[in-house]
């Protein structure tokens, strides 16, 4: 992972075929419940591994990848 890539997680809701982004699997759970979501936290943690495949259950699809950004010259000396 480079200084410009940033961990992303896409939580897509079945029902409603809304899409969200999150920074972090705790960001998730602080704006869904459980209730919502369809799992706890801890499999998360513990018994899913992202690298192989999204995670799924009856009510949302929970993808894993990376925000890419161009590296930028942000306050970096000026050529004239």
């Amino acid at each position: 992972m480079t200084k410009q890539q940033r961990k992303v997680y896409h939580v897509e809701f079945k029902g409603t075929g809304r899409h969200y982004y999150f920074g972090s699997l705790a960001a998730i759970f602080d704006r869904f419940t459980i209730d919502q979501i369809g799992v706890e936290i801890s499999t998360f943690w513990y018994d899913h591994d992202f690298d192989l495949s999204p995670y799924q259950n009856d009510k949302v699809i929970v993808r894993f990848g990376y925000l890419v950004a161009k590296e930028g010259r942000r306050g970096g000396r000026k050529v004239q």
